[in-house]
């Protein structure tokens, strides 16, 4: 008796504890700046319709002359796009189906 009772009983019973997604930041595409144009910030959560802001950062040339790049500060949830000003910028959100609240 005592052998089909252990025979019938799994000895390796293993618990498995979910871990946590880790969040990534990932680059999904670059755009060339264009003239006239500004770049909005989109929060997908508030519904904020934006001016993106930029840092910039001095870069030595390869011909030893310091320049001024401009990075834009990206923040979680956020879209950017370049639009010509705040109308037309909500237009190509209210195109995508997106319903904003203007600041």
């Amino acid at each position: 008796m005592k052998e089909v009772l252990n025979f019938n009983q799994d000895p390796k019973i293993e618990i498995q504890a979910e871990q946590q997604q880790k969040k990534d930041i990932r680059l999904l595409g670059q755009e060339m700046r264009i003239k006239g144009l500004t770049l909005w910030q989109f929060n997908t959560i508030s519904k904020v319709l934006i001016k993106a802001k930029f840092e910039k950062i001095h870069v030595v040339d390869f011909t030893n002359q310091v320049r001024e790049n401009h990075k834009v500060k990206v923040q979680d949830n956020c879209i950017y796009f370049q639009a010509l000003n705040l109308k037309t910028a909500i237009k190509k959100l209210n195109k995508n189906g997106i319903k904003t609240n203007i600041q």
